[in-house]
């Protein structure tokens, strides 16, 4: 890659890229079979925010300053040829999902919706998602062609968000989960992720398979596998199981290439995942 480089990580399923002084990492599968998508899991190298919020930070009110996270939207823009700065949401840690259609990108920059999952068959329009622990998901339809990307903490998670974006994708696009391909990012890892009783719940009454997710940790406290929680929403909605890449690295324990909001505080920085069709 001119005037970048490419390191392949142990799960050997991502790749870490560089270019233009942006890194992210990229799924294999999503590379390899889905020539439609250009997909970017985005890490914290390549900004020009100081201090906790560097280098890449892209989250607005956190505490770095505005012109700086406005200079690293614009760098990503810039240094990874995108056609237009991405479309944002306004993440709730909800189940809302955005479809965005044709005359809809300019009303979308200027207010961006609450939501936490975008869907869309428009070439050429970068979607971004926002992350600090939480699981981002890229999910393409290669044959229609149609691009889900995703937010999904444990409320989202909880509310099954990734399912149903792809039965959304399914009922907007006539989609079919055997054309579809899909790229579990960086997220906390289940040893660093400590829940008390209201995760555990939440996900008990929503999943009959809660319990693989779960590993005792203390009084009522646990260990939960949040990419495994969406892994298995990708199953249930009849992703075939060698479609899926899953991303290995721990964003808590990588401090050097990840923000982590359980690890710094809520006001960590954040980093981005950005899809586009092409």
């Amino acid at each position: 890659m001119a005037g970048g480089y490419e390191q392949v990580l142990d799960d050997k399923s991502f790749t870490v890229r560089n270019q233009g002084g942006i890194e992210w990492l990229a799924s294999h599968s999503l590379a390899d079979k889905a020539s439609c998508l250009r997909h970017y899991f985005l890490t914290r190298r390549g900004g020009v925010s100081e201090g906790a919020f560097a280098d890449l930070n892209l989250g607005f009110g956190r505490g770095d300053k505005d012109g700086n996270v406005r200079e690293n939207r614009g760098r990503v823009a810039r240094n990874l040829e995108l056609p237009m700065e991405p479309l944002f949401l306004r993440q709730v840690h909800a189940d809302k999902i955005i479809v965005v259609r044709e005359g809809d990108t300019q009303a979308l920059l200027s207010a961006p919706p609450e939501a936490d999952a975008y869907i869309t068959a428009l070439r050429g329009v970068p979607l971004m998602i926002l992350t600090a622990d939480c699981i981002p998901v890229i999910i393409c339809d290669v044959r229609t062609p149609a691009l889900g990307v995703i937010h999904a903490g444990w409320r989202g998670t909880a509310l099954s968000i990734v399912w149903k974006t792809v039965i959304t994708m399914m009922d907007v696009y006539g989609t079919r989960p055997e054309d579809c391909m899909a790229a579990i990012g960086p997220g906390i890892g289940p040893k660093c992720y400590e829940v008390g009783e209201e995760v555990h719940d939440s996900f008990a009454a929503a999943f009959s398979y809660s319990d693989l997710l779960f590993s005792p940790a203390g009084e009522r406290r646990w260990n939960v596998d949040l990419r495994e929680a969406n892994r298995l929403q990708l199953m249930d909605a009849l992703l075939k199981p060698a479609s899926v890449d899953v991303c290995g690295e721990c964003t808590h324990c990588e401090s050097a290439r990840f923000f982590s909001a359980r690890r710094d505080g809520i006001d960590s920085g954040r980093q981005g995942a950005v899809a586009m069709l092409v």
